[in-house]
């Protein structure tokens, strides 16, 4: 319920990534570069091609809200039941249209938003009611299947179990985040974010050490732009610019770390922006990981003679970006 919700507050659409010229409104994560969804998952988390293809299963047992990793969102493991109708799809005397459109559905639908879009269950909103629909079919047909004794008892034996999946959510999830104490406490909004939250600090921070009108990439800091009141941008990978700049100069071999490191400069100075924030141990594992030893040199350069330092808060360092060279015009 709350990831229809969180995309029509982030985006304007409750569908997102999808019928946006329905429903209008901004992307949630404006980014630069690009990086499949696969390679993502692959160069921030570890996984495995089969870990990928898995990830419709884990959705059900292993989602955790506000975590990426873990599809940032909840879902209940009895959906599983809607595996049960698969069978009746390949026997034409069991075989019901709109059944199979549903298991069609399904089965085009959630390998389209994996491969094009990254693994969150609010991605998966547009296909709840059919899930839903295919899992309540499998649910009766288990219990057609039973003794007439216990078929009296299977919907209400799921029905409590669904109570109660629910119940050991609310109070995990709000223990978590501390809302019973919230709202047993005097303590005030700004107080409980700052608490809570380390992207709430940042952006306080932040908000603080530069003007109105200056434009921020987050590097690794988060995505909860909201909380900013300086304009922002980011990604969920926000090392894509980075990247995606240096794979496209890999070939040029007469490009020096310094013209690159100008280059890179006057790539964020394009887009608008004035400066950085990055979240220093973050950002390092995935370039140590990914960058070649010039790339390494020349994001140190880029650091060194490209940026001045404003700052540093929770591991996350503040720079201004100076003005690019004219020289970066080769990249």
């Amino acid at each position: 319920f709350r990831s229809p919700i969180r995309n029509l507050i982030w985006t304007g659409n409750p569908v997102y990534p999808f019928l946006g010229g329905f429903f209008g409104g901004a992307d949630a994560m404006p980014f630069f570069g690009q990086l499949r969804p696969f390679e993502y998952r692959s160069a921030a988390y570890g996984e495995s091609l089969l870990q990928f293809v898995l990830i419709p299963l884990r959705m059900l047992f292993f989602g955790v809200d506000d975590d990426p990793r873990h599809f940032a969102g909840v879902a209940s493991p009895l959906l599983l039941f809607s595996l049960i109708p698969l069978r009746e799809c390949f026997y034409r005397a069991e075989r019901r249209a709109w059944l199979l459109q549903g298991v069609l559905l399904v089965a085009l639908y959630v390998p389209i938003s994996l491969l094009l879009f990254y693994a969150l269950v609010r991605y998966q909103v547009l296909l709840v009611a059919v899930i839903v629909s295919l899992a309540v079919v499998g649910m009766v047909r288990v219990g057609d299947h039973l003794r007439p004794v216990r078929r009296e008892w299977w919907f209400p034996f799921l029905a409590g179990v669904t109570c109660l999946l629910g119940l050991l959510y609310v109070r995990s999830y709000g223990e978590r985040i501390g809302a019973w104490r919230y709202f047993n406490s005097a303590e005030t909004r700004a107080e409980y974010l700052a608490e809570q939250l380390s992207e709430y600090r940042l952006a306080a921070w932040i908000a603080r050490q530069l003007p109105k009108d200056a434009r921020v990439y987050l590097l690794f800091t988060g995505n909860r732009y909201y909380y900013y009141q300086q304009e922002v941008r980011g990604a969920y990978f926000s090392a894509q610019p980075i990247q995606s700049f240096f794979a496209e100069h890999r070939e040029q071999q007469d490009l020096s770390s310094q013209l690159l490191a100008e280059g890179l400069a006057a790539r964020f100075a394009a887009d608008g922006m004035t400066h950085l924030a990055i979240h220093n141990r973050r950002l390092l594992e995935v370039l140590g990981a990914t960058l070649t030893a010039k790339e390494k040199a020349a994001w140190t350069l880029f650091l060194q003679t490209q940026l001045s330092p404003l700052g540093q808060f929770e591991g996350a360092t503040l720079w201004r970006l100076r003005e690019p060279q004219v020289l970066a015009q080769r990249s």
